[in-house]
């Protein structure tokens, strides 16, 4: 009787990690080996995604210092964190991140990496501030995209998290790609019924292996039913024949080799949302960084604008202790009130940023030259209670950033519900300190149209015309047999 053998491998000690940076990076202080190493044995047992990094990403982390270990001290603690950022980066925003970001003035790419917090004694050891001042070059997403895509096979494929829409991490790589000279190809995969065949699979393989040959950047994305049959290829598990690299292709029995490229690069595009269902060794085998529209956020004015609608939002959610029976009431506030979300209909991490962004590009569309002269039509507090406009509010001290976070906080008002509204305008901190700016956003909170109809008859989209029709999204917090009463809000022109 014929039984199988199961070889089980147990993960490497702390020694084990040491003695593998001592082989790869001999150059490296000894204690500098055993620091890196035990915050890494802690950091891996303790991320809240398990296995998300694991050691491919610690021994890439060791091939990066080894291949540009400098002379200078300083010189050592910057190459420290930006690999580290290459390589233990890409984890999903958070509210952790958020608070992080604005409160530590942190860039995101160092906010998303929570390793830096187990590496705490070797940054302090070479005096790193991880400002945004001091930090953003060693940090920048697009020059961290930019270095991988220049290091051929000393670099691993890349794997780009996305937070919001996948075109913000396309635009990325196209920008990195058009510094270098070097063309994109994208491929984008289907859901559709007869796309799902051995027959399209190996019509895509066809069109990888192209890509390979050639130096290209292959941007993928959905391609989940053929990253099976890349896994040497993603792998970067290349042999060398003579001058050229050989890699295995493979689709069910049948596999043949192919062709690399020296500068061939694979970049895969990977929603938040689909990290959870993703297999840990599928995820831990590239660099992976996580984007979102904070990382386009490269105008200060810009980022200033987003951190100010982020800490009004705060605090228009966070009680005041003169309110509720206690500390203990004031801290239950939050959840009575829902967060932002129980505030802002469908508020999100990027909801402030990508808001601001849309303001300043429309405004650079109405006025040459853009933020510094911001149309004058903004609506103050004071003039919103009034029905009027008026100049900017004196507490805003006529900052650009400022004339633009209160546009955006204005423009939030029609995301705001009715509940949401009176605690935030009644019981907040946000209220105690701005209560006049407070009683004049409730009014005009309160004063939008407060049914379907109405808001289609004030924004002019009901059609006057027999046959005209007009497509509107519909959001809503209400339960779910809401939506077959909607046919009865509507009637005559608003059909």
């Amino acid at each position: 009787m014929n039984r199988g053998i199961t070889l089980m491998r147990p993960p490497p000690t702390a020694e084990d990690l040491i003695k593998t940076l001592a082989a790869i990076c001999p150059n490296m202080e000894v204690d500098l080996r055993k620091e890196l190493a035990y915050a890494y044995e802690r950091y891996y047992t303790a991320q809240h995604i398990p296995d998300f990094h694991g050691l491919r990403d610690f021994y890439a982390l060791a091939r990066t210092l080894s291949a540009r270990w400098p002379t200078g001290r300083k010189e050592q603690g910057e190459a420290i964190l930006r690999a580290i950022c290459r390589n233990f980066g890409g984890l999903p925003e958070s509210e952790q991140v958020a608070v992080a970001m604005r409160e530590k003035r942190m860039p995101a790419s160092l906010a998303r990496c929570p390793f830096l917090d187990y590496a705490a004694q070797i940054l302090r050891r070479y005096q790193l501030n991880l400002s945004v001042e001091t930090s953003s070059n060693a940090a920048d997403i697009l020059e961290l995209i930019s270095e991988n895509l220049r290091e051929k096979q000393k670099a691993r494929h890349l794997m780009l998290v996305c937070s919001g829409e996948m075109q913000i991490a396309s635009d990325l790589v196209q920008a990195a790609a058009k510094g270098q000279g070097r063309k994109i190809t994208t491929m984008i995969g289907s859901t559709f019924r007869d796309d799902q065949t051995d027959h399209y699979s190996f019509n895509l393989l066809k069109r990888i292996v192209l890509c390979m040959e050639r130096k290209d950047i292959l941007v993928m994305q959905g391609l989940d039913c053929i990253y099976g049959s890349l896994y040497d290829m993603l792998n970067m598990s290349y042999t060398s024949l003579g001058s050229t690299l050989q890699c295995r292709i493979a689709l069910g029995d049948a596999d043949m080799l192919a062709q690399v490229h020296e500068n061939f690069r694979c970049v895969v595009l990977q929603s938040v949302a689909e990290l959870p269902r993703a297999d840990a060794a599928f995820l831990n085998r590239f660099e992976t960084h996580q984007i979102g529209i904070s990382d386009l956020d490269r105008n200060p004015v810009l980022r200033e604008a987003s951190e100010m609608v982020c800490r009004w939002a705060e605090q228009a959610v966070e009680p005041t202790r003169n309110h509720g029976a206690g500390a203990h009431a004031a801290a239950g506030l939050p959840q009575v009130l829902g967060g932002l979300p129980g505030l802002f209909v469908g508020w999100g991490p990027e909801s402030a940023p990508s808001l601001v962004s849309h303001l300043h590009a429309s405004q650079r569309r109405q006025v040459p030259g853009g933020l510094p002269h911001l149309p004058g039509a903004v609506p103050s507090y004071a003039a919103a209670a009034a029905g009027a406009v008026g100049s900017p509010q004196t507490w805003l001290k006529g900052k650009p950033a400022a004339l633009l976070a209160q546009q955006a906080w204005e423009m939030l008002a029609s995301l705001a519900t009715v509940d949401g509204v009176l605690r935030a305008t009644e019981l907040s901190c946000w209220a105690r300190d701005h209560a006049p700016e407070a009683k004049a956003w409730r009014a005009r909170c309160l004063t939008r149209p407060q049914s379907l109809r109405a808001w289609l008859q004030a924004v002019g989209w009901a059609s006057t015309k027999a046959g005209v029709g007009l497509h509107a999204v519909y959001a809503t917090r209400r339960p779910a047999d809401h939506p077959p009463r909607l046919g009865a809000c509507l009637s005559g022109d608003c059909r």
